[in-house]
């Protein structure tokens, strides 16, 4: 680990023991952080707003928790080379991005909102409504959101032949 170490988290206050993903930034592209620096994602799944959680409150605490683990873990010494640290929580979600509850990767990641039981490209409910996108199917991440298109494609009428109402 070089001198100084950037990390970026994402938080959650509710679990005594989080998930968390690490990722090595400048392994694959050493210009996300500054020469003889070092720069890690790590995302921890958090709930949405509706949780009651103040992130005002917990989103430190939990930041520290989580760099702590990682300490323990697979990153010794991290606490003593950390520079420079940005957490985002459900709160800028919503603020910032405008997303419903301040859900980072939209609907909840049960089994009955997963795969093909996430709502369908063309609606059920309302005539003309397509949807593509991480909360429909096939589901979440980059490959999720581009599948969703590949499959919308199958469901699109054909442009040409819709009536445009003016």
């Amino acid at each position: 680990m070089s001198d100084r170490v950037i990390l970026w988290t994402r938080v959650t206050p509710q679990v005594a023991k989080p998930s968390v993903t690490v990722h090595y930034l400048i392994a694959t592209d050493p210009a996300m952080a500054p020469p003889g620096c070092d720069t890690f994602y790590v995302l921890s799944p958090v709930p949405h707003l509706q949780s009651g959680t103040d992130w005002a409150v917990q989103a430190e605490p939990y930041r520290a928790a989580i760099a702590e683990a990682l300490e323990q873990t697979v990153l010794p010494g991290l606490r003593e080379h950390l520079t420079v640290s940005f957490v985002t929580t459900p709160q800028d979600f919503q603020d910032n991005l405008l997303s419903y509850k301040g859900a980072a990767f939209g609907l909840e990641p049960l089994l009955l909102q997963s795969a093909w039981f996430r709502p369908h490209n063309r609606s059920e409910d309302v005539k003309n409504l397509y949807m593509v996108g991480a909360s429909t199917h096939p589901g979440a991440g980059i490959p999720g959101v581009l599948m969703s298109a590949k499959a919308l494609e199958t469901v699109l009428p054909d442009v040409a032949s819709v009536k445009r109402r003016v």
